[in-house]
């Protein structure tokens, strides 16, 4: 093991969190979740850039140059591909950033992953993120439409948290409800706990709760653990390409750069660079009230409403999550014991793994199915599902009117 490993398990050989993180930063998926550690935007820019396109473009097809721009082929630009260069000056006059070959490699990447761009091959015919095809057109989104029309300011907030969520493969609801059902639920959370234990996608939620607990026990300790750390994930102590180097500022600049994307969703309230907490602002959908009184007694709800025991490796899962609410009145209805399943994790990461679209619940005395809007299902029997036989029909009533209050949706 490094040297410096050494020192940062000598710091408490005991302590959980101690263990854990050493077990990590060896292996190459360290980081955890990835984003986008390039490009450094929030709501404003996106919203500037999408306002850039609309002006010149509308929700018309336009063309993306192949390859990398240089600066003699400026001729070249205007006479071929005058629309992209109208829109990059454009966003340049409104955020003076972005150059010809980072808005299109970068930043129109992730407008893609978010919902609000499509790219196109030279057919004309869709791109997914999947295919290696040459992207050669783009057009705005109906997604993209609506977040830059939106009048309401809770609007474009729930727009954008949509938009996010997408970006992190709908592991954002996760985080979330990881919070929300613990003593952390309305109190802040470092950028370091974040970047160190919050990001590994690889952990539940009771892992999650017992790391916070663990790292916060090492109180003093806490910043020589992050100097060491520091010391360790240096690229230059490491051979190899990136896969195999360890890089702290790296890691913590995508930390920063989610931050700047979770401040203007309904879900957090956001210091840049610092911390974050569970929003309690008025843009937001939680509420003092809600977090001291509801989160707390609808998981003792769920459990006393099922006569059922908490299990080892079990999560509740909602079956409507939080990323669909557009008001509190909505959250009250999404956030009950009715619209919440208690699942083993392997099958709820099969849920998640499908982006939680899975919102329509069929329950009986043997299974529940749970069904997406293009009825695509994922079963789960008695033995990853638990609650009571006696409830199904309570359950499925109840899912069939929050369908229809929220989505407008009326199940078969």
């Amino acid at each position: 093991m490094n040297d410096i490993l050494k020192q940062i398990q000598n710091l408490n050989p005991d302590n959980k969190f101690i263990r854990y993180i050493v077990k990590r930063v060896q292996k190459n998926d360290y980081r955890g979740l990835h984003i986008s550690q390039h490009n450094r935007y929030d709501l404003e820019y996106i919203e500037a850039v999408i306002l850039s396109i609309n002006k010149v473009a509308g929700d018309k097809f336009f063309k993306i140059p192949p390859g990398d721009y240089k600066k003699n082929e400026g001729q070249s630009l205007v006479l071929k591909y005058n629309e992209y260069k109208t829109i990059v000056d454009k966003i340049n006059e409104k955020t003076e950033r972005g150059t010809y070959n980072s808005i299109k490699k970068n930043f129109f990447v992730d407008l893609d992953r978010m919902g609000f761009l499509a790219r196109f091959d030279k057919d004309k015919n869709l791109i997914t993120r999947e295919s290696r095809k040459g992207i050669y057109y783009a057009k705005l989104t109906k997604n993209a439409k609506e977040f830059i029309e939106s009048k309401i300011l809770l609007d474009k907030y729930r727009i954008f948290t949509n938009a996010v969520e997408k970006l992190f493969g709908y592991g954002l609801s996760e985080i979330v409800e990881t919070l929300y059902y613990s003593d952390y639920k309305n109190t802040t959370i470092s950028i370091y706990e974040f970047v160190f234990i919050l990001l590994d996608d690889t952990l539940n939620r009771d892992e999650k709760i017992e790391l916070l607990q663990s790292y916060r026990s090492l109180k003093h300790k806490r910043q020589q653990f992050i100097e060491l750390m520091k010391k360790y994930a240096n690229p230059k102590n490491f051979a190899g390409d990136k896969t195999q180097k360890r890089d702290f500022h790296n890691w913590k600049n995508e930390a920063q750069q989610i931050f700047s994307l979770l401040k203007t969703t309904i879900y957090f309230d956001i210091a840049p660079n610092r911390y974050l907490k569970l929003n309690v602002g008025q843009t937001g959908i939680f509420s003092d009230d809600l977090l001291k009184k509801r989160s707390i007694s609808v998981k003792i709800e769920y459990f006393n409403f099922h006569s059922i025991n908490k299990m080892k490796n079990f999560e509740l899962h909602h079956i409507v999550p939080f990323r669909y609410v557009k008001n509190k009145h909505e959250f009250k209805l999404i956030d009950d014991c009715k619209n919440l399943i208690y699942l083993h994790k392997n099958k709820h990461k099969e849920i998640t793994k499908n982006k939680d679209k899975n919102i329509i619940l069929y329950a009986d005395d043997l299974k529940i199915e749970l069904k997406d809007f293009d009825n695509n299902s994922i079963m789960a029997n008695n033995k990853n599902a638990k609650y009571s036989k006696k409830k199904t029909k309570v359950m499925n009533n109840y899912n069939g009117k929050l369908l229809e209050s929220i989505f407008e949706f009326k199940k078969q």
